[in-house]
């Protein structure tokens, strides 16, 4: 049961056993990844998908290939029949699962020493009045500061249903204190709040909520066949 916490899911997209509960997808869900060619990424979405419908079962109390979700106009999931809420990010091979009763985003990103010009890619992400990147900063503080302010500004945009429809460059990031929170003119909501999650070397993590100073529950979702055997 949740109240004014919120649950953060921990999934490791590595195991394939959630291959095995492959059944609980939805014949859409099943028709959509057999057109999508065979890559470690659709590996990844796949498993994810099946992963946020156990997590979701577990709340609702129904089986997972019972849940039916509904979409926003840019693609925002939400489950049919409550008012739970909930988010989905994956890079390489982890995902979080944020859920609560309000809406929220969270993004994970794997440091990806592949992503190249970060130069180019902090200025399509960086508003006005967010500082561009320094020629006096070495390539690993400014590779840190993109996929830093890159998970901010996408749990952010998650949150508001639009993803990456919305222009990152348009709204900014600001602290006051403790606080790190979102100042958006074209938002008519209050101000988001951004928690930065750890996630141990190599990752970057955030979580995007109404909550100031929100608590939030650390979780770690296994397939049926490892949580049965533990």
């Amino acid at each position: 049961m949740l109240s004014s916490s919120i649950d953060l899911w921990d999934i490791d997209l590595a195991d394939e056993a959630w291959d095995a509960e492959a059944s609980v997808l939805s014949a859409e869900e099943k028709a959509r990844f057999a057109r999508m060619a065979p890559t470690p990424m659709k590996s990844a979405k796949r498993r994810g998908r099946i992963a946020l419908r156990a997590v979701l079962a577990g709340y609702c109390g129904a089986p997972p290939e019972r849940l039916d979700f509904a979409y926003g106009a840019f693609g925002k999931p939400r489950l049919l029949g409550t008012e739970l809420e909930f988010n989905l990010s994956h890079s390489g091979a982890r995902a979080l699962i944020a859920v609560a009763c309000e809406p929220l985003g969270v993004d994970i990103e794997q440091l990806d020493q592949k992503v190249g010009n970060i130069d180019n890619l902090l200025r399509l992400i960086c508003s006005d009045s967010e500082p561009a990147p320094s020629s006096e900063d070495d390539e690993v503080r400014r590779r840190a500061r993109f996929f830093h302010l890159w998970t901010r500004k996408e749990a952010y945009c998650k949150a508001t249903g639009q993803g990456l429809h919305k222009d990152m460059r348009a709204f900014s990031i600001a602290k006051d204190g403790d606080r790190t929170f979102i100042i958006d003119p074209a938002a008519s909501e209050p101000c988001r709040e951004l928690v930065d999650l750890p996630m141990g070397y190599g990752w970057m993590a955030c979580l995007c909520t109404h909550q100031p100073a929100p608590s939030i529950r650390r979780l770690h979702a296994k397939p049926a066949e490892r949580a049965a055997r533990n």
